[in-house]
């Protein structure tokens, strides 16, 4: 079984429009499969939970843990392949095939994956021009409170601050209540019980369902929720100034134009890179 089982570039290398993905047992995991692109910035934990600090880690824990239990086996069979033994030899001193090259020569790929030409990205560059409708929506996301989304969203290039949030999704009024504890289920601090990786904005056309647990299947479904469906939870970020009534209360025109921009984020020359794709 391999990554691109679960991170398959033509959706911007998640799942192909799985909530769960099922791993090489047949089990599904736990959360939904994250994007990958732009990794190599990433400086703040990997995965929803954070549970890993480097990249190397997540992808030492990918391949041991939720997506591979049998690894060892899988090991045995890259080691079995003639081509890997000759290209291992070619990118490594030791010529090991062994985990601790397969996940240094994974991890080098995932770095190079890297997206930046969206209608937006053209737009700072001076190659494109936003519409209107689009540019009211950047107005939404960078410049005002009224959308809220530049405290976690806002820092250009990335489209995310890397960090860990409540954003209000699960429906509890108690810390025992979370369904998932995010980081505070790794780090063991209460305050951190429901926080999750803030999500780039990035091809988001590409990358449904959304959440960490693919509870929203449309990009509209993910505005309604920010305009009127975030819960007051226990650990809610102090960022979600309103979630106490229920969030930002966008009128028709506003979410109109906050997908208008946020469509604007799509790189369709990523997902399309010959480069990214499979050699085989």
């Amino acid at each position: 079984m391999s990554c691109g089982t679960c991170h398959n570039l033509s959706n911007g290398f998640t799942d192909n429009g799985l909530v769960f993905s099922i791993n090489d047992i047949g089990a599904p995991t736990i959360r939904n499969s994250s994007p990958l692109f732009n990794l190599a910035w990433t400086d703040k934990g990997f995965f929803w939970d954070g549970r890993a600090m480097t990249l190397e880690e997540a992808i030492n824990d990918a391949i041991n843990n939720e997506q591979h239990p049998e690894w060892e086996t899988t090991l045995l069979d890259i080691q079995a392949d003639d081509t890997y033994e000759l290209e291992f030899a070619k990118a490594f001193e030791d010529a090991k095939v062994d985990q601790t090259n397969v996940v240094k020569a994974i991890s080098s790929f995932v770095r190079t994956l890297i997206s930046k030409d969206s209608k937006y990205d053209l737009s700072v560059r001076g190659q494109a021009t936003l519409t209107p409708l689009e540019q009211e929506g950047f107005d939404l996301v960078f410049t005002t409170e009224r959308g809220d989304c530049f405290h976690c969203h806002g820092v250009y290039p990335f489209m995310t601050d890397n960090d860990f949030h409540d954003n209000g999704l699960q429906d509890v009024n108690a810390i025992a209540a979370y369904d998932d504890q995010g980081l505070g289920g790794f780090n063991g601090v209460s305050t951190d019980i429901g926080k999750m990786k803030a999500p780039p904005l990035r091809n988001l056309s590409y990358t449904a369902p959304y959440m960490h647990d693919g509870r929203l299947t449309t990009l509209d479904e993910v505005i309604d929720f920010y305009s009127e469906g975030v819960h007051a939870t226990p650990n809610v970020d102090p960022l979600m100034k309103q979630a106490l009534q229920g969030g930002v209360q966008l009128n028709a025109q506003e979410k109109a134009a906050l997908k208008a921009f946020l469509l604007t984020l799509d790189d369709p020359t990523f997902i399309s890179n010959e480069d990214y794709e499979s050699p085989f």
